[in-house]
Order: C-alpha cells, then sequence, then structure tokens
C-alpha cells in the first residue's frame, strides 16, 4: 500500500508544480495587460487572464489539500 500511497503523492505533487507554473505565467501576462489598458482588445482578454489565474489559484489549493491526505495515510501506518 505504501507504494501506492507514495505515487499518489508522486501525482498531486506533479500537478502542483504544473499549476503554479501555469499560473506564474499567466499572472505575467496579465500585469503585462495591464501597462496596455489603451488598447482595445486589453481589457476582454485582461477579464479572461484573471478569470483563469482565479481558477489555476482554486486548483493549486485543491490539490495541496489533496496532497495532505495521503501523508497522513504514511505517517498513520
Amino acid at each position: 500500500m505504501n507504494k501506492q500511497v507514495g505515487e499518489r503523492i508522486a501525482l498531486y505533487k506533479d500537478l502542483l508544480k504544473i499549476f503554479s507554473a501555469y499560473a506564474f505565467a499567466v499572472g505575467g501576462g496579465v500585469v503585462g495587460l495591464l501597462f496596455k489598458l489603451e488598447k482595445p482588445v486589453t481589457v476582454p482578454l485582461l477579464i479572461l487572464g484573471l478569470w483563469f489565474e482565479t481558477f489555476l489559484i482554486f486548483g493549486i489549493i485543491r490539490t495541496y489539500i489533496k496532497i495532505e491526505r495521503p501523508i497522513e495515510e504514511l505517517k498513520d501506518e
């Protein structure tokens, strides 16, 4: 059972890295769009970027919570 728990932790850890990298990239794009507000296409892209950033942050939090469960299982054994 320890092998399965270790594999789940590795999966969640990789997902956490991916979500964090995407959040960092999208956040940088959103900040870059803030400097170009005079163009008309910027506002919809800014709203879309903020919406996507919100879901990425929720994904990071959810993944972090999910990674705690298998760690607790390992501590109990």
